[in-house]
């Protein structure tokens, strides 16, 4: 009975955000100009993700979340808009994700039109999913972020790999992943996510929606998302990403799985 819980939790979920990509369901219109969006998505604090649409012209419209996101991060100590190597590590991702940043206000934001909305919005949610798990505060935080552990291992097991990497999908639109994993001889490419906060279910969804949009073009490839567990991980979310399947790797336990990234016959931990 806990597993078919569980599923169909997973199962509303899942609804709920084909919902609101297809009609656009939770529009609240604040004035003439300015409509607040709440989204089936969630924070780590169990909020909802909002995010407003600004119409700027006739057709143009703005899509931002009103500097929410980096005001909160930075209000608990995750995130600091006077340092120049977090904001370097900010201006990267961003602009990959095709989205703006306004140092002043702190707004993460884009533009489009009406008629592309639909596809903008969900840009500008898994951008703002992406950046509050890439700075969220975490024990080991001064060995680096998270995604720079990641990137510095999958570097010292001597992978090929490309960092910031993005997609086509079968629609023609970008997709996004941390890192990819060639490799020519050993089987196919992997595909490497980072999850830095195992407990945000909104997060593991989003990253669950861009591997099946790029599956659907890159049928040879593998699937990986690598979970920061220094704080225990649910075995719910451990399944709900097998079951789409994407292999997820503990951090803890990275070196159990380089033989299967590699596709080498075997592989010796190197000693702490």
């Amino acid at each position: 009975m806990k597993g078919a819980a569980k599923m169909q939790s997973k199962s509303q979920l899942v609804t709920s955000i084909e919902a609101f990509y297809a009609r656009h369901h939770y529009w609240t219109p604040t004035n003439e100009k300015v409509t607040r969006i709440e989204t089936p998505f969630v924070n780590r604090h169990r909020d909802t993700v909002i995010f407003y649409v600004v119409q700027e012209t006739k057709q143009g419209l703005k899509l931002t979340d009103g500097g929410y996101t980096l005001d909160d991060l930075e209000g608990e100590g995750c995130f600091s808009s006077r340092s120049p190597q977090q904001l370097q590590l900010l201006t990267g991702q961003i602009e990959r994700r095709g989205v703006s940043f306004d140092s002043e206000s702190h707004e993460i934001f884009l533009r489009t039109s009406t008629q592309d909305y639909a596809r903008h919005q969900i840009q500008l949610l898994h951008a703002l999913l992406f950046i509050e798990d890439l700075f969220s505060a975490t024990a080991t935080q001064h060995e680096g972020l998270f995604i720079e552990q990641v990137h510095d291992f999958l570097t010292s097991v001597k992978l090929h790999i490309t960092a910031q990497p993005t997609l086509a999908d079968s629609s023609n639109q970008t997709r996004y992943a941390d890192f990819v994993v060639v490799s020519a001889e050993h089987g196919p490419t992997k595909l490497v996510w980072t999850m830095n906060n195992a407990d945000n279910r909104s997060y593991a969804a989003a990253i669950i929606i861009e591997k099946c949009q790029i599956q659907s073009q890159h049928a040879d490839t593998a699937f990986y998302v690598m979970i920061n567990d220094e704080a225990p991980v649910a075995e719910n979310v451990i399944q709900i990403f097998k079951a789409e399947d994407i292999t997820p790797v503990l951090f803890s336990k990275r070196y159990e799985h380089v033989t299967q990234l590699t596709g080498q016959a075997s592989w010796d931990e190197p000693e702490c």
